[in-house]
């Protein structure tokens, strides 16, 4: 499950590698703008938000659990 994100994310990138903050999910009436399915819209491209998440994703996968995850407020609320 964990490569099924780093690769969707992945694919989500144009052909410069850069992530985009919105990708066309395929839901809702497309008939002001001809988006692909799985692309980018007309949001903002590249964002750096995408590619930390993207950064952050990676090292989770490394390390087995959530990087940014915080304790203190994991142990509060984990069940």
């Amino acid at each position: 499950v964990r490569q099924t994100y780093v690769k969707a994310m992945e694919l989500f990138a144009n052909d410069g590698l850069l992530i985009p903050e919105q990708v066309w999910d395929g839901v809702g009436a497309d008939t002001a703008h001809p988006y692909v399915r799985g692309e980018g819209t007309d949001s903002a491209t590249p964002l750096a938000w995408s590619h930390a998440e993207y950064v952050k994703l990676l090292r989770s996968v490394a390390d087995g659990v959530v990087w940014d995850s915080y304790q203190p407020v994991k142990a509060r609320y984990a069940r």
